[in-house]
This record gives structure tokens, sequence and C-alpha cells, in this order.
């Protein structure tokens, strides 16, 4: 077993576009840009989950993305966070942690478009989430807001929630026992590069 509280101690193109006079490139960890997607891209897999609404879902996220909607975009991949099963090594498309983090990371230097909040964002789907399997879809509420306040640290969280913020170590437990072991280890590796990278 993984102790991932103590090893949090340790963590302290071709297909550019121009936005507001900043030039974009596309997500390298979501599919390549494909034109012609619109919200209708999404709507064939409404009722479903698994494998094809993940695949639409992260398509959509890099082409709003690159259309300068970050916030769409991260709606887009909230989709596939939340729809795709335990990771597994072997999975056909991994949980978009590292896509999310990217995302964040980059708009917090480029301006890109509208971003919102994506740190109450997931604070409040965390603190509010209904939806089965509930305890999954919470650990992976906490990992993306953690991903968000790593890499917007002056973007703030609703400090009126009176749900207690948890740590590296907690969320990457909470994965661990309501996901799997690789998941918790591919979100903290993304975790660590966000840091590195900071």
């Amino acid at each position: 077993m993984i102790h991932f509280e103590s090893a949090c101690n340790g963590l302290a193109g071709d297909h550019a576009t121009r936005f507001a006079g900043q030039q974009l490139i596309p997500c390298p960890f979501l599919p390549p840009l494909r034109s012609g997607l619109d919200y209708r891209h999404l709507r064939i897999h409404r009722a479903g989950e698994g494998s094809g609404l993940i695949a639409a879902a992260l398509e959509y996220a890099q082409a709003l993305w690159m259309a300068g909607s970050p916030a769409r975009s991260i709606l887009a991949l909230t989709r596939a966070l939340y729809a795709a099963p335990p990771h597994t090594e072997n999975a056909p498309y991994p949980v978009p942690y590292a896509a999310l983090a990217w995302i964040c990371r980059t708009h917090g230097g480029s301006g890109a478009g509208f971003l919102g909040n994506p740190r109450i964002s997931f604070q409040h789907q965390a603190q509010r989430m209904r939806r089965e399997p509930l305890e999954r879809r919470r650990a992976r509420a906490w990992a993306a807001w953690y991903l968000a306040a790593q890499a917007l640290p002056k973007l703030p969280d609703d400090d009126r929630a009176k749900t207690e913020l948890p740590s590296c170590g907690k969320i990457a437990e909470a994965l661990q026992a309501n996901s799997s072991m690789a998941e918790a280890v591919l979100w903290f590796e993304v975790a660590a590069r966000q840091v590195q990278a900071s």
C-alpha cells in the first residue's frame, strides 16, 4: 500500500488558433482537434456512459478549448471525469486529470476566454454530489478541485462551505478506496508534475 499522505509532503502547434491576440495550442492530453464539433456531439450519448461518451466528451473539450471557451471545455471534461469507469493501466482513455490540470494551468498564463472558478465549481460538486457511484464521483471531484487549486492559486475556494478541504493524501486514499490504485497513482503523478511545473 502506498502512503499518499507522506508522499504528498514532498510536493510543496499545427492546430494553434488565436484568441484575443494570444496563440492557443491544443491540449496535448486530449484527442486531436476535429472540426465541426458542437453540443450535438455529446447529445447522442446523453443517456449512456462508457467509452463512447468519454471519447466524445474529450474530443468536444479540445474543440471548446481551441475555440477560446475554457470553462465550457472543463464542463466537457467533467462529463468524461464522472462517466469513466475505475482507471486501469490499459484503459482506452485515462481519467482526464492531466487535461484538466493543463487547461487550468495554461489558461492561468494566457487569459484566453472565460474560465470562471473551477476551484469553487469542483468544491461544490464534491460537497453536493448525489449521483451513483457517489463515493467515486466525490473522490474525483475533490481530485479535480485539488488540481485546479494547484494551477490557479489566486482563485479562492468557497470559505462559507462547512466541509473541511481534504489533503492530497486523503484524496489519493479516497481514489484508491473508491476507484482503483491505478487511478490514485495516475492522479498523484499529475499533481506532482504540476508542482514541478510551477
